[in-house]
Order: C-alpha cells, then structure tokens, then sequence
C-alpha cells in the first residue's frame, strides 16, 4: 500500500474587497508526490488582523516560516521568533503615511494554526498528527462521516471578537494561550483548516444537523474550483450562515494510491 496526502487550498476575501486584500493565507510542504514513507506533511493557515500593519504579509510570513521549521516538540512562538527579530527591518525603507507609520510601530497580528502529519507507523496503515495553534483558526478531523476532533476550538459559541494573536512585537510579560494536540490518522480521513468565519460556520451546522463536511464535499465533487468555492461561499453569506469576513479553506485527505483490486 502506498499512502499518500492530497490537498487544495481555497481563499476568498470579504464582499467588497479586492482579491490582494484578503488578510488569510495558507502554506503547504508536502513529501514527493504527496507519498507518506520518509517524511511529514505540514501545513499552515493564517488570519492576520485588520488592526495591525501589513496584516497580510505577516499572515503570509508565518505560514511559509512554521511549515518549514515548527516541529511538534516546539512552541509556536519559538518557531516564529527569528521572524519577528527582523519583521520590522522588512518595512524600514517604506515611505509610509503616518497613519500606517504609527500602525506598523505597533506591529502585526495574526491566528495561527499549523498541522504536522507523520509517516505511517512501521508495518501499519495510519500514523500520528501534531497541531498547535494561537487563536481561533481551526482544524476538524473527520472520519468515517465521524467529527473526530475540533481544535483549538469545540463549540460554535465558543467564537468571539478578540481571538488571541500572535504579534510581532508581543508586549513584555504577555503569555499567550497557546494550544496543541494529537492524534492517528488512517487512510481515508479527512482533515479541514479552515479561518474563523468558515470555522464558525462548520461547528455551528455540525451542532444543528451534523452536514458540514458533506456540504463541502458536494460542491468539490462536481469540481475543486475556485470558481465553485465562490459561488458556495456567496450562497452561504447570501443566506446569513456566514458573515461577511476573509475565508480559507484547506482540504487534506489521506488516500491509499494502490487500492486492492475488487473481485
């Protein structure tokens, strides 16, 4: 058997926002050809915030720095720290308005949410998953039509205004809540990260009739397009079960590349 992961990322900011304005982001790191043998797949996704400098950028910075460098045996916030020592040297240059001036001295904020899916166990056909997360991104874990996991986040109630963030100029003494977990995976599962408007959205029609993923998969199988993306997205704020907010949605299966043959 050979075991594989397959992912797609799927992005659109807010009603009224041109496409470079959007302030989530997403970043991959997948073994060869997607094969889980020798090495972890890793992903990340982001929610930078509106009230800091270069939200997006940061949000983007983060992404690509914990798929390359977080481990499970690490903090977030020691991955990032050689980022933050030189974030603002990347805008010192900029001949920026006052107003943006006195946003970038405060810093940039953001969510963040990373995963780490290792290799399959010697001799068997699942392994183990690591994830931390700063924030209200979320990953669910899905298998079997089953909601193994939600994570950092449970319940839809449980969402708010002031989510905390990882900054780039954190203030002296502040302790963030920050959030890891585990578990196995086998061949067949599902996992979606998701920003916090899509995020609120799953639990909440979870909690309501438990059709969250088999929604997602009803439009992706008639295609994974971004085109399709959207028009889902916009029936869902048409229809007031999303609010208007930036959203990201990352894909990941698990799949066996060599099914056994029927007979």
């Amino acid at each position: 058997m050979r075991i594989r992961v397959q992912s797609q990322v799927y992005r659109l900011q807010k009603l009224g926002n041109r496409p470079d304005e959007n302030e989530d982001d997403a970043a991959i790191i997948e073994p060869p050809d997607g094969v889980l043998d020798e090495h972890p797949a890793r992903y990340a996704v982001a929610d930078g915030a509106t009230t800091g400098a270069f939200s997006s950028e940061w949000a983007n910075a983060l992404v690509h720095t914990v798929v390359e460098h977080w481990t499970p045996t690490e903090s977030l916030n020691a991955c990032i720290e050689p980022l933050r020592s030189t974030w603002s040297d990347r805008f010192a240059s900029l001949n920026l308005p006052w107003f943006v001036e006195a946003k970038a001295r405060a810093g940039s904020f953001a969510t963040l949410l990373s995963l780490w899916i290792a290799p399959p166990e010697d001799g068997t056909t699942e392994g183990i998953w690591n994830a931390a997360a700063i924030g209200d991104t979320c990953l669910f874990h899905v298998r079997d039509n089953t909601l193994c996991a939600a994570f950092p986040i449970t319940e839809s109630v449980a969402f708010g205004s002031t989510p905390d963030l990882l900054a780039s100029k954190p203030p002296l003494g502040l302790v963030l809540r920050e959030a890891h977990t585990h578990g196995h995976w086998r061949v067949g599962d599902q996992f979606y990260l998701m920003s916090d408007a899509l995020a609120t959205w799953f639990l909440s029609t979870h909690e309501q009739d438990g059709s969250s993923w088999a929604e997602i998969a009803a439009w992706r199988e008639i295609a994974t397009t971004t085109d399709h993306f959207a028009h889902w997205i916009a029936e869902l704020r048409t229809s007031h079960r999303l609010r208007n907010d930036d959203v990201t949605l990352l894909v990941i299966e698990i799949v066996d590349d060599n099914p056994s043959p029927t007979t």
